[in-house]
């Protein structure tokens, strides 16, 4: 078995044509395979939010700030957004249901092509989506190699940016594992990754590969560092049968956001070869890479 973790970099320009969000997405896999030789049977894992920002998708991004572009778009499309925020009450919800069929038929085109094209097991990071009544969920999707969407997980706790924009927690009790022909995948959204009750479910469930798309919203620091190991690194060492996790995380600048992080590949300390838990970690926390790693499996 072969794990790949995408530390994705978000840039305007990926998320404005839909050639050039897949060819975004693309390359890190090819630079996956040059190192491995192939990435069938791999369980490949890209960062939170890696779908959130196609709300921009079709549009020529001109403000300096999520808020002001988001503003923007409303008032370009003002007729529909004043119908939806009065069907709604949510004017969050209403600009995201809005942009919501291209940005899923981007989002699942795109990966649906790579897992089956790749012949790989893949996680789509996450994606913002909008659901009834007047909800918008953090949700991450699975592709089977087959290119056929197998799981879908929504992320139970949320952190201030998230609770500002108005998204809404998933339920503990809707928690599940996701049963793919290589593993038995715990997918837990970035902070749900740190709550014992969303991992000890988990892997009461028989996760053997704990999944934590990431995207932190501040400059990586020895604080984050030393915090960070409270997640996927501590829960792999701690529960069973969990043996694997997977910690991908996002870099770069979309409108006044920036994204910094040290993605990872962990595993039980005892079957890695210096015996620190670790398998792969990235170089830098502002740069994009790939981390790609053979198994025993």
């Amino acid at each position: 078995m072969k794990l790949v973790a995408v530390q994705y970099e978000f840039k305007p320009e990926s998320y404005t044509d839909v050639k050039a969000f897949y060819e975004s997405l693309e390359e890190p896999l090819l630079e996956a395979e040059s190192r491995l030789g192939s990435i069938e049977d791999s369980i490949v894992v890209y960062p939170e939010h890696v779908g959130t920002f196609l709300v921009f998708l079709d549009e020529k991004l001109h403000e300096e700030t999520l808020e002001r572009e988001l503003a923007r778009i409303a008032l370009r499309s003002l007729p529909t957004f004043l119908l939806k925020t009065l069907q709604t009450l949510s004017p969050r919800y209403a600009l995201v249901s809005i942009k919501w069929k291209n940005m899923r038929k981007a989002y699942f085109d795109s990966f649906s092509k790579l897992a089956s094209s790749h012949r790989a097991v893949i996680v789509a990071g996450s994606i913002l989506e909008p659901s009834a009544p007047r909800s918008i969920h953090n949700v991450s999707y699975v592709f089977n190699s087959d290119g056929r969407a197998k799981c879908r997980q929504v992320k139970v706790y949320l952190d201030i940016p998230e609770a500002k924009l108005g998204v809404s927690p998933g339920r503990l009790d809707e928690i599940d594992v996701c049963e793919t022909p290589l593993a038995r995948l715990g997918v837990a959204i970035c902070l749900d990754a740190f709550k014992e009750d969303v991992v000890s479910r988990l892997a009461s469930r028989g996760a053997t590969v704990l999944v934590q798309p990431s995207a932190n919203p501040e400059p990586w620091s020895e604080r984050l560092e030393k915090e960070w190991r409270n997640s996927s690194w501590l829960m792999v060492q701690k529960f069973d049968p969990l043996v694997y996790g997977i910690n991908p995380m996002a870099v770069g600048r979309v409108l006044g956001l920036e994204f910094e992080g040290i993605s990872s590949i962990v595993a039980k300390a005892s079957i890695t070869p210096d015996g620190s838990g670790y398998l792969a970690r990235a170089k830098s926390p502002k740069s994009k890479g790939v981390l790609a790693v053979s198994t025993q499996e």
